[in-house]
């Protein structure tokens, strides 16, 4: 996963935001960050097969 630096810059306002105002460093887990990201990308693929294996069966 190639991470740039508005990337990075996003993550970190974000967390910061998120939490209070939060003004210390921010690390990124490059692998972890990863990790949850092809496990919602593989939950939304297969939500959406399931959907269309339903409208499909419903069309017939």
């Amino acid at each position: 996963m190639d991470v740039t630096k508005e990337d990075a810059h996003t993550i970190s306002e974000y967390l910061r935001a998120a939490h209070g105002g939060y003004s210390g460093p921010v690390f990124i887990d490059i692998n972890r960050l990863a990790d949850l990201n092809m496990a919602c990308s593989r939950l939304v693929v297969m939500t959406y097969l399931m959907k269309q294996q339903w409208f499909w069966r419903a069309k017939q």
